[in-house]
């Protein structure tokens, strides 16, 4: 799969972080359904119940929530980052609260203040998670890196 650059999701960010002028409603994007193309999303918040062939690629200013599949990588950034659904390679997420919920197929990197891998996800490789407090109860087939100032493993 393509890789998605650093700038961009830059720009993604800041698009998605626009404050909409007063008496407007923030964006709130749902994609259902199937992309054939990788996805590029942008909005305050963003629930993602479809499914994609290719990556994506997401900002949110407030919430993003993948609750479909998605055949290639996740790259997204968010103040709260919600996966339930499945992820067939790897996934590279950050805000303020990362929960995993779902199944991720290969490696997972998550930076946030909170970072939970939940009791029914799965990540089939390695994960590496940057926060102030982890909680892993979910299995991690690979290893396991961890830096934070409270960690709990279950």
């Amino acid at each position: 799969m393509r890789t998605v650059s650093f700038r961009l999701l830059v720009l993604l960010v800041l698009v998605a972080g626009a404050t909409p002028a007063p008496g407007q409603e923030a964006l709130h994007l749902v994609k259902t359904g199937t992309s054939a193309e990788d996805l590029y999303l942008a909005g305050a918040r963003i629930e993602f119940r479809g499914e994609a062939d290719g990556d994506l690629a997401a900002a949110a200013a407030r919430s993003l929530s993948i609750e479909g599949l998605v055949r290639g990588d996740v790259a997204a950034a968010a103040g709260s980052v919600f996966v339930a659904g499945r992820v067939l390679d790897d996934v590279r997420v950050a805000g303020q609260l990362v929960v995993l919920a779902g199944e991720v197929g290969d490696g997972f990197l998550a930076a946030g203040e909170v970072v939970r891998i939940t009791g029914p996800s799965q990540v089939g490789g390695s994960a590496w998670i940057l926060g102030r407090r982890v909680d892993v109860s979910g299995r991690v087939r690979r290893e396991l890196r961890v830096t934070a100032v409270r960690v709990r493993i279950e």
